[in-house]
Parts: structure tokens; sequence; C-alpha cells
């Protein structure tokens, strides 16, 4: 079963403006929104189908891990993906890219704000 592999939890950022306690000037609000905390994007799994495991991978009994770059947009789509780190088989990697590439996402967010950011999405072939 070819199934994504959910990450540990949302990620977030700080910029060194957030840790640095040595400039106390007033930033203003539009500042403020530029050094909020950035929340990765997460695949909706919920409503996301699995990538297809394919067919010649299951009679090779082809099994893996492939590890995806996804480029999300500020609505939640995707933009670009490529291979970050293959699972060894390209029919395998070809399934995962096919199928994430058409996925939707929560958006990653600076504060309350929806921006587009890369996220890594790892993609796991088993079979049982």
């Amino acid at each position: 079963m070819a199934e994504p592999v959910p990450p540990a939890g949302p990620a977030t950022e700080q910029s060194p403006a957030e840790t640095d306690t040595a400039d106390q000037s007033d930033p203003g609000p539009a500042s403020l929104q530029e050094h909020a905390a950035v929340h990765e994007s997460v695949p909706l799994y919920e409503i996301n189908p699995p990538p297809v495991y394919p067919r010649v991978a299951r009679r090779r009994s082809y099994q893996g891990t492939v590890l995806l770059d996804v480029r999300v947009t500020a609505e939640g789509t995707v933009a670009e993906v490529k291979v970050a780190q293959s699972s060894g088989y390209s029919v395998l990697d070809s399934s995962a890219l096919n199928s994430v590439r058409h996925w939707r996402f929560e958006p990653a967010r600076r504060g309350a704000r929806p921006i587009e950011a890369w996220v890594q999405v790892p993609v796991r072939f088993e079979l049982h």
C-alpha cells in the first residue's frame, strides 16, 4: 500500500529578530507580521488520495520511501513538486510525484496570513 507519511507536527521558525532583545524600538504592525512565527504547510491527508502503487512495482516487490519537496501556494495548491530523495525506483518516484502534484494543503502561515512555502512530504510504498 502506498501511503503518505504524516509529518511529526507543524514546525515553527523563529527569526533572529524575534530572539534579539537588544533592539527595543516599536516595530509597528507591518514589521510584526514579518517576524511572526511561520507554521509549516500540511497536506490535507483526509481528502488527498494516496498514490497508486504501480502494478509493476508490486510484481517486483519494490518498496521504499520517496521524499518530495513541494512548493505550496498561499491558496493551498501545489505550484511545484520535485524528488528530494528517491525511493531507489523511478516507477515509485513517478507515482508519488504524479499523485502529490494534485493534492491540497493547508498553506503555511506567517502569523494569521497564508504564505507560499516549501514543505517536504515523505511518501512510503510498502507491501503488506
